[in-house]
């Protein structure tokens, strides 16, 4: 008798927790003598909802999110996998997950996947118009010490300096999708072209440096001050001056 009350006290218990739910079940099969199929329906309807939560992140995040996204909202990273499975979301790349009808957003699944990364060198210049030629592989610059052996998946050309330099000039702007991502600023790119001139396209190099000295919104003497940092002033007056 004991036993049946407190099969009773909990198939109360599982309707009302049913009853709080939103649902989309149309019907349900009570039976008194069977209450684990209660459970079971509630179950699903914990993981539609959980589904439903997600899509809403995905879709207020402009159609892509990030498994560590997830995780910091305190959902299991298990239903993303499930989600991906029955089709309702792709996986884009590591980590990275989006609507079907969704374009991925290279330049923010790339933000994502490497928080420390900042677009530097050519695709800086692309981003700030100094460039026509958009990127088949992505730069970026990461901090000396960093290991990318994580990103080897992707597209990516790698450039390192030194710590205390790296957050020198970055800036947040919007991707070409219009999603926040890291740069730098004009002046550090067009300092990091001349560090870099040995590996850059000559025909790159000359055209962004043209484009920038005719720009109304430079600031040479930013430029001036971040050459001094990386002990390239006299190089970046003289490329001025040819120009200007």
């Amino acid at each position: 008798m004991l036993g049946f009350k407190l099969q009773i006290q909990h198939f109360t218990l599982v309707i009302e927790r049913y009853l709080k739910l939103k649902s989309n079940i149309t019907a349900l099969h009570f039976y008194t003598n069977k209450v684990y199929n209660v459970r079971i329906k509630v179950k699903g309807c914990d993981i539609m909802d959980t589904f439903e939560k997600i899509l809403n992140i995905i879709k207020e995040n402009k159609g892509i999110v990030s498994t560590a996204e997830i995780v910091k909202l305190g959902i299991d990273n298990k239903y993303l996998s499930l989600m991906t499975q029955k089709k309702i979301i792709e996986r884009a790349s590591r980590g990275v997950y989006v609507l079907p009808d969704v374009l991925e957003d290279e330049f923010y699944s790339i933000s994502i996947r490497c928080k420390k990364g900042i677009f530097s060198h050519d695709t800086a210049l692309f981003l700030h118009d100094l460039s026509d030629r958009t990127p088949l592989v992505f730069s970026i610059t990461l901090p000396k010490g960093y290991n990318p052996s994580s990103l080897k998946d992707l597209s990516l050309e790698f450039f390192y300096v030194k710590p205390e330099l790296h957050s020198l000039g970055k800036i947040t702007i919007l991707s070409p999708q219009g999603k926040k991502i890291n740069t730098y600023d004009m002046e550090r790119t067009i300092c990091d072209m001349v560090r870099s001139k040995n590996r850059m396209d000559l025909q790159t190099f000359t055209g962004a440096l043209k484009r920038y000295s005719k720009r109304k919104d430079k600031d040479l003497s930013k430029l001036i001050k971040y050459a001094q940092k990386f002990k390239i002033d006299q190089k970046i007056r003289e490329y001025m001056e040819v120009l200007i």
